[in-house]
């Protein structure tokens, strides 16, 4: 896969979750009264830490090992941005023990407490962050890496992939 082509891969990725990120929070917003639409919140909540667990936690490893590292390593101006969008990836972790927290609380006593609304939030944070990367990170990516800075970037990508 050449330079460019993996930041596709990456911007594909994130049209994937954007489209979950959706039915999830339509979902959520229809959590209302009822006992059905409460067991079909829970049942989307499990099934999105399911998703963030497995499809985005590896694209956050490529995100930070491939896409990050080339840029902190040809253009240290940039670090400040870098480490602002790895923080965000942070907080999408932690966002992820709090929701698994609640479920197994929920799982344990049948209270519901602040599941729905950690859900809601989760969501919006993941939405925010996908707009970041791509109206900032990705153009000053398009706009600065010349063909070396490509091929690095297609260098850290396969041995992302062999490891």
């Amino acid at each position: 896969m050449q330079g460019k082509e993996i930041l596709g891969q990456f911007l594909h990725q994130h049209n994937q979750l954007r489209n979950r990120l959706r039915e999830w929070a339509v979902t959520l917003a229809h959590a209302g009264g009822t006992y059905g639409q409460f067991q079909q919140a829970v049942s989307v909540l499990r099934s999105m830490c399911r998703f963030l667990e497995t499809d985005v936690a590896l694209h956050f490893r490529d995100e930070e090992t491939v896409l990050y590292a080339a840029l902190k390593s040809k253009f240290p101006q940039h670090r400040a941005l870098v480490g602002e969008l790895q923080h965000e990836h942070d907080v999408v972790r932690q966002a992820l023990e709090d929701v698994r927290h609640e479920l197994a609380h929920f799982d344990s006593t049948g209270e519901l407490r602040q599941l729905v609304r950690l859900g809601e939030e989760m969501i919006a944070y993941l939405r925010y962050h996908l707009d970041r990367e791509e109206r900032t990170l990705h153009p000053l990516v398009l706009r600065e890496f010349k063909d070396a800075d490509w091929w690095e970037l297609r260098r850290l990508y396969v041995d992302s992939e062999v490891a």
